[in-house]
């Protein structure tokens, strides 16, 4: 399958009210998946819509393109940790402030591994598309199941001796 996008940029020509000093530009991104093979569209053409307080010629259709994938990917960051991390429904520290900015940063570090392991390890692309919750949960599954003789027979990673000058 292959994606393509069409990127339509237009300065707007009117506001709603309170909006007239921010918005100047209206962006719509027309995504159409094909067939790699054929060139034949799959299903339906998408549509989305943005807006800018930035002129329209202010970036170049890549970056335009650059700055909303951009955008939502940190709201895609938010939307998993909120969801399959259930971190807005369960504040777990909620008198210490710094412990509170501990736990966030873990859990970030926890997000970010499990987006590596999930696009890197898992190598097909019905693996990559698992959902987080089931990564979760298998990943939780393992923890409770592995045996203190499993670690005990892992190898152990020895580091060059070059980077150990390079670490220090």
């Amino acid at each position: 399958m292959q994606t393509v996008r069409r990127l339509y940029v237009g300065s707007a020509v009117s506001a709603p009210e309170g909006w007239e000093a921010h918005l100047r530009t209206v962006v719509r991104v027309q995504t159409l998946c094909c067939d790699r093979k054929s060139g034949a569209p799959i299903g339906k053409d998408e549509n989305r819509y943005f807006v800018s307080s930035l002129a329209s010629d202010r970036l170049t259709p890549e970056q335009w393109l650059l700055v909303i994938r951009r955008h939502w990917g940190v709201e895609t960051c938010h939307q998993i940790l909120d969801t399959a991390l259930s971190e807005d429904p369960r504040p777990w520290i909620t008198h210490n402030p710094r412990a509170t900015l501990v736990v966030a940063i873990l859990r970030r570090i926890v997000y970010t591994l499990l987006t590596l392991f999930r696009s890197v390890t898992q190598r097909s692309e019905t693996q990559r598309l698992v959902p987080w919750k089931r990564l979760l949960a298998d990943i939780m599954y393992a923890c409770h199941t592995l045996a203190s003789d499993t670690l005990r027979s892992l190898r152990r990673h020895r580091l060059p001796p070059d980077s150990a000058k390079a670490v220090s």
